[in-house]
């Protein structure tokens, strides 16, 4: 599968000329990364402005005084999650692979891969591992990894040919088995696309929620799409 660098598009906003991200699937943006983030700017400005304001309409509220002449500390009287820690934010690492994209894409990639009559059950491209789609056994790995060192390695997350199903022995315990995965890659693929996806990788893409959720309904779609040509109830539901 060819992997290609995004076409140049006319933002909505300004009119300049930019490239679509690289990535291999039908998401069209409108606005030049420069609007994008000058959008998402304005929008993190007003939210603050509101969560200001509601600050301000709060202290003025009977239910805030109330609480401050009883004592009441926020957090005293309210549970706590298991880890003892309240209001801990998820890093990016996990915001990415508790996302619906990487739901639907993983998915996606395990059910398209199956080859048995049921429909059900995959093989793990580097030590050949026969897995049930909807067990943990059942991974959608990176070559590419999405997070790799200091670096995070976004503009090949959702690229089909980056993504292949393994083992979790393989996925997680033994490094991805790159060599094996590699060959996997160029066999299934074609010659030179662990090249390309190594070029690719070097181009910058910003992972925020807009980008997550296009992915997210692209390959919701597309993965309902397989369970009906293939004729099968969806695994993950059973």
């Amino acid at each position: 599968m060819a992997i290609k660098i995004g076409e140049l598009t006319e933002c909505a906003r300004c009119g300049d000329k930019f490239r679509q991200p690289p990535v291999n699937s039908t998401i069209k943006r409108k606005y030049c990364p420069r609007c994008t983030n000058l959008i998402n700017f304005n929008r993190k400005i007003e939210s603050a402005r509101k969560q200001k304001e509601n600050k301000k309409l709060l202290s003025r509220s009977n239910l805030y005084n109330s609480d401050k002449r009883n004592g009441f500390k926020p957090g005293k009287y309210t549970p706590k999650k298991k880890s003892g820690l309240n209001g801990k934010k998820t890093g990016n690492k996990n915001k990415f692979y508790k996302s619906t994209a990487w739901k639907y894409f993983s998915r996606y990639i395990l059910i398209s891969s199956t080859i048995d009559v049921t429909g059900t059950t995959t093989q793990c491209c580097t030590c050949g591992k026969w897995m049930a789609v909807n067990s943990r056994q059942a991974q959608a790995g990176h070559y590419v990894k999405v997070n790799d060192a200091n670096s995070t390695n976004y503009s090949t997350a959702f690229v089909e040919a980056n993504v292949n199903p393994q083992c979790e022995a393989c996925n997680r315990h033994r490094g991805g088995v790159m060599d094996e995965m590699a060959s996997y890659i160029e066999a299934k693929h074609g010659e030179g696309t662990v090249k390309r996806l190594m070029e690719l990788k070097k181009l910058p893409l910003k992972l925020d929620d807009a980008f997550l959720s296009e992915i997210a309904d692209i390959y919701r779609k597309k993965f309902y799409e397989v369970l009906e040509l293939k004729g099968i109830e969806n695994p993950w539901k059973i």
